[in-house]
């Protein structure tokens, strides 16, 4: 069963528009963009991210919360992100929160594990009768002399769904108080996500720049000829975003740059360095093409869907991030 992830669930269809051209005088210009290529390539990343057990992972991962934070360190040297009294412990939903199950016994001995739940449709509440997967953090930095490493694994019954390492610098101070959550800063998550036969692997470095978190990316399929490389900014008090993202299918490649602020999207899409669409406004944004070209009624319908990547990146950046902060 596969329940597709928040931001593909809730893309807007993005209105499809012809563009006129500027010049009268001049016929318009065919893109030479192969949609049905780059269509089939995002299907195959929609499948990958809409695996149940990594939707869960994704939903619950913020969740994941130590009761008691660690001693603050008093120089930059390395502490523990797991203490030492919960290593070996598995965590479970109580309805409110992640608790600890003294009964459980399976979890590594050098982390911890938090057990994922169906989702409620609608509400997304954990369905504490559903146990679907475990998702297991170890704390693997103990040979760092400044530093931390962590190795987070979602585990389903039939095996891995998905597996990364993070590594960050020792500035990320345990938090103030019981319950709070560590900011990290200079974070890199490096790793895999399997679904419906598929492989997703990615590489993300994520820190503070000018008020902005700042995501250095690179992501691609083993078999569904895509690859994405970029970066995307994200001011989490005024939803701001900046992007400047590559995707390639099919030996050809597309790059999405702008912006949003005020929820209202400004964006070009191009190829071989030359702008081919625009992509403006809020809800359901115009695509148009730019400039002297023209768009088929599929050329447009993908090009939608990829100006709506800069979303299904931020989910992901969040679900892999979220975790790490214990």
């Amino acid at each position: 069963m596969r329940t597709a992830p928040a931001a593909l669930r809730f893309l807007p269809t993005l209105t499809l528009l012809a563009a006129a051209c500027g010049d009268s005088s001049a016929p318009p210009q065919p893109v030479a963009l192969d949609a049905a290529a780059f269509e089939a390539a995002l299907d195959a990343l929609d499948d990958v991210l809409a695996t149940e057990p990594w939707v869960s992972f994704g939903q619950l991962g913020a969740a994941f919360v130590l009761p008691v934070p660690p001693p603050a360190p008093t120089t930059l040297a390395r502490v523990p992100v797991v203490p030492d009294q919960f290593l070996g412990s598995t965590f479970v939903h109580d309805g409110a929160g992640y608790v600890a199950d003294p009964s459980r016994t399976d979890a590594p001995a050098d982390g911890v594990r938090f057990v994922l739940y169906a989702l409620q449709p609608g509400t997304q509440a954990p369905s504490l009768d559903a146990e679907i997967a475990m998702a297991d953090v170890r704390d693997v930095g103990a040979g760092l002399s400044n530093g931390f490493a962590l190795d987070i694994a979602v585990v389903a019954p039939l095996g891995d769904v998905a597996r990364y390492a993070a590594t960050f610098e020792a500035e990320a101070a345990p938090p103030a108080t019981s319950g709070a959550r560590r900011d990290h800063d200079g974070v890199v998550l490096v790793g895999t996500l399997e679904g419906d036969g598929d492989v997703l692997t990615f590489d993300l470095t994520s820190g503070a720049v000018n008020g902005f978190t700042v995501t250095d990316l690179a992501l691609a399929l083993a078999t569904g000829d895509l690859a994405i490389a970029g970066v995307l900014g994200e001011d989490g008090t005024t939803s701001m975003l900046d992007f400047d993202l590559s995707m390639t299918s099919a030996g050809e490649t597309l790059r999405l740059t702008g912006g949003r602020a005020g929820g209202s999207l400004q964006a070009t899409i191009s190829q071989d360095g030359t702008a081919i669409a625009t992509v403006t406004g809020a809800g359901s944004p115009a695509v148009a093409a730019a400039g002297e070209h023209e768009l088929s009624v599929a050329q447009i319908a993908v090009l939608a869907r990829v100006a709506g990547i800069v979303d299904v990146l931020l989910e992901l950046v969040h679900h892999v991030v979220d975790p790490v902060e214990l």
